[in-house]
């Protein structure tokens, strides 16, 4: 059984809000991780992993064509497992944990900094957006002359209001209210925190 069959994209993005439910439930149960910086890159792993671009044979995991899923960011794990989850199996981003990063959304100089080492790149500017996604991916897949790198910009918290941009939430959970309300809309996203 093979990941990564092209689904539809209302597919897609119905995968995307089961996906950001289920870090925020985590998250709230454990009282503890990272549900932030899961939440930013929340379209661009269901568009890799459930968008044709990922290959990966889960009744054979040592096959050596088998696509490798990789994160640099371990804070964003909550993603990995909820990933997987949807698969029916177990980026860069502007604020760090005090503060905007170093280059922030300037995604000329990470492009620079990569391609410096040899990397092709492929540009996103608006890592929410499964056809913007899904074409990088594709291109990203026609690049065989040298290892490429998908640079895109993305909204910590995305998903949901209070949390989106907001600083103050690196590692924290959302309390039990918070997650009910979430919970009980069609949709993630609401526009204000209950009790703030």
């Amino acid at each position: 059984m093979a990941i990564a069959t092209d689904t539809k994209l209302e597919v897609r993005q119905q995968l995307a809000l089961k996906i950001r439910r289920w870090i925020l439930q985590c998250t709230t149960e454990a009282d503890s991780g990272h549900p932030t910086s899961s939440l930013s890159a929340t379209e661009l792993m269901t568009q890799r992993f459930f968008g044709g671009h990922y290959r990966y044979d889960v009744e054979h995991p040592a096959r050596p064509d088998n696509d490798r899923l990789i994160f640099s960011e371990g804070h964003a794990s909550p993603l990995f497992y909820a990933l997987w989850a949807a698969a029916g199996q177990v980026d860069e981003e502007r604020l760090g944990q005090r503060g905007k990063t170093m280059y922030g959304h300037d995604l000329s100089e990470y492009q620079k900094r990569i391609e410096a080492f040899g990397w092709n790149t492929v540009m996103v500017s608006d890592g929410h957006d499964f056809a913007q996604l899904a074409e990088a991916y594709h291109q990203a897949t026609a690049s065989q002359d040298q290892p490429t790198m998908v640079i895109a910009w993305t909204v910590k918290g995305k998903g949901v209001s209070f949390l989106e941009n907001e600083p103050g939430w690196h590692g924290k959970s959302l309390d039990n209210d918070q997650l009910l309300c979430i919970k009980s809309r069609p949709s993630v996203t609401y526009a204000q925190s209950p009790g703030v």
